[in-house]
């Protein structure tokens, strides 16, 4: 068989192949039930957060001394 028989057959069998790609399997993500606990208010944990972050900008500052 001729080297340029082989090449295009195997350039056509290639390009086949890239024309219907396989369809890639669905991501899937387990869950788990973390449970809910009430004694926390987590309306407040915006604040809190804002509270340890000014907290931390004075910390820095006063090492800048």
């Amino acid at each position: 068989m001729p080297f340029k028989r082989v090449v295009n057959e195997a350039l056509r069998a290639g390009l086949m192949q890239m024309e219907c790609p396989p369809r890639p399997k669905r991501f899937k993500l387990k869950t788990f039930k973390m449970g809910f606990n009430p004694a926390y208010n987590w309306d407040k944990a915006l604040s809190i957060t804002a509270e340890i972050e000014d907290e931390e900008v004075l910390r820095k500052m006063s090492l800048r001394k």
